[in-house]
């Protein structure tokens, strides 16, 4: 069990290719060394809550929190975007994982919406639910 000081709660995690984790609590952003047991604060952001949390092929954090908002923090200058022009507003996020360079995001109610980078927008999946089973809230997502 992974506890910091002031019992916050940890909400989001992932893994890094190095073995090492980032995980979240309420808006910050740690990093557990699990060899050298240390944790270290490595960003903020203005945004209570983050729920989901995903670190793509070149190093930039996702976040997602729990009031809809996207939040991207580039690697190499740290600059925080919060809901960029090319991801809509409102979608309630589920989860964030990078897969082939590409982000998916899962949402409560808004389907699946995955981004590619060169591109600058999001995409969706959404089924007509009459037509098949609807694709609406999506919780997870594995690469097989």
């Amino acid at each position: 069990l992974i506890t910091l000081a002031g019992n916050k709660p940890i909400s989001a995690m992932c893994y890094f290719k190095d073995g090492t984790i980032a995980f979240t609590s309420n808006n910050e952003v740690y990093k557990l060394d699990p060899w050298k047991k240390e944790i270290s604060l490595i960003l903020s952001v203005p945004i209570q809550k983050i729920v989901a949390i995903s670190v793509d092929d070149f190093g930039n954090y996702w976040l997602g929190a729990e009031n809809g908002k996207l939040i991207f923090v580039e690697s190499k200058t740290g600059e925080q975007h919060i809901n960029p022009d090319f991801f809509p507003l409102g979608i309630s996020i589920r989860f964030i994982t990078s897969i082939d360079q590409k982000i998916f995001v899962g949402t409560d109610g808004k389907g699946l919406a995955y981004h590619i980078p060169s591109r600058h927008k999001f995409d969706h999946f959404m089924v007509d639910p009459q037509n098949a089973f609807p694709l609406f809230y999506i919780k997870t997502l594995a690469e097989l």
